[in-house]
């Protein structure tokens, strides 16, 4: 809109500037008479507090950060939460990942029989019970 108000402080009017540039006139004068909803400035509002409680404990994740200000008196959803938290690029410091167990043998590995076996092929088979009510 800086090429609109160089044209217009030299004194062009506003429906040729507009015709130039392609914009409906329509649209000039909903830009001009723009108020931010009071959606928006919520919104603008919360960005500013979960920027400051994201500083504080950058370990919280939506979830956390949710009942957080609810506690403070805030009446947001965790979507609305993690919404925001989307829009400032802020994620939770994760301190570690979570690993599968290992596990520990106290004594050494059992040899595979079936794998060394001198006559390959060599059939193995799993024996399995289920127990059922009928008889």
């Amino acid at each position: 809109m800086t090429i609109f108000k160089q044209n217009l402080l030299r004194g062009e009017k506003i429906t040729n500037v507009l015709r130039i540039l392609k914009i409906n006139r329509s649209t000039y004068y909903k830009w001009r008479l723009f108020k931010p909803s009071a959606y928006e400035l919520a919104t603008q509002h919360l960005k500013q507090v979960i920027k400051t409680l994201h500083a504080d404990i950058p370990i919280y994740g939506a979830p956390r950060l949710t009942m957080w200000l609810q506690k403070l008196g805030y009446g947001v959803s965790q979507r609305r939460v993690w919404r925001i938290m989307h829009n400032l690029s802020i994620k939770a410091a994760v301190g570690h990942v979570n690993q599968k167990p290992r596990t520990k043998v106290i004594y050494p590995q059992r040899p595979n029989l079936v794998k060394n076996h001198p006559e390959r092929p060599y059939w193995s088979a799993d024996i399995l019970m289920t127990y059922s009510n009928q008889v």
